[in-house]
């Protein structure tokens, strides 16, 4: 044992990731918002309200744009995402791409209790298309 620093053997003591300790501790929150078909500038939103007290952590997000119609699969299928904190009007991610994209965040964003999220998915496309997104994290 090293002078000054508690007995790390027998695993008596363990040190988490930010990460671990939310599998630990926090609640697991996967929001999914799914529309379609819908045309270019038409959108699917999902409002989720963080309870109070307790702060949400969205560590990835995720979405996918096809077309409705066999005919349109070999067009772009171009969309956006973006999570809004709706009551401080801020923009905390926006993301577009031909079909969908995804990130998982190093740091994640925070939205604290009270305050309302926006998962807002937009067609670019020029033809009807089916959209999908989905933003996952963890309350504490």
């Amino acid at each position: 044992m090293v002078s000054g620093y508690p007995d790390w053997e027998g695993e008596k003591s363990k040190l988490y990731t930010g990460a671990d300790w939310a599998a630990v501790e926090a609640y697991d929150v996967n929001l999914t918002i799914a529309g379609g078909p819908v045309g270019y500038g038409l959108a699917a939103t999902l409002v989720y309200v963080v309870p109070a007290g307790q702060t949400l952590y969205i560590s990835q997000v995720s979405f996918a744009c096809y077309a409705s119609v066999a005919a349109n699969a070999d067009n772009n299928q171009m969309a956006v995402v973006q999570i809004l904190d709706a009551t401080t009007g801020a923009l905390l991610y926006r993301e577009g791409g031909n079909g969908g994209a995804g990130q998982v965040f190093s740091k994640p964003l925070v939205i604290p209790g009270g305050n309302t999220l926006n998962l807002i998915i937009a067609c670019l496309a020029n033809h009807n298309c089916m959209l999908v997104a989905h933003a996952g994290g963890y309350l504490i």
